[in-house]
């Protein structure tokens, strides 16, 4: 039901984020997270181009929130903001108290709060 939310409700953003947050949990602990697909393999999983996931990692980094550091290979750098974008079940109703940036995507952020 989940992944069914997500890919129905969710920006590409939030998709990406949801993802990489359920990455992390899988992990064996700490912040470094394995992949294991390619970008084409995301983007089929998450209902995206392959283009689509490319830049959105590309922004999250720019914002703080990952670290590249292979194409196989990330470092979540700050679980706080990447969970700000994943929403857990992407409604606008949901998505606003607790959120530092309610309904923005990554490319809509304030230059301050990406520095």
């Amino acid at each position: 039901y989940d992944r069914l939310v997500i890919l129905g409700r969710c920006s590409a953003t939030e998709r990406v984020a949801s993802f990489l947050l359920q990455m992390l949990e899988r992990s064996r602990g700490g912040s470094r997270i394995a992949l294991g697909m390619s970008r084409t393999d995301i983007a089929d999983y998450l209902g995206l181009t392959t283009e689509t996931v490319s830049r959105t990692f590309t922004q999250l980094r720019a914002a703080g929130a990952i670290k590249l550091l292979d194409p196989q290979h990330l470092v979540v750098v700050d679980q706080d903001l990447l969970q700000d974008y994943a929403e857990h079940d992407c409604s606008s109703e949901s998505w606003g108290a607790g959120s530092r940036f309610p309904g923005k995507s990554v490319a809509a952020m304030p230059a301050a709060a990406v520095a």
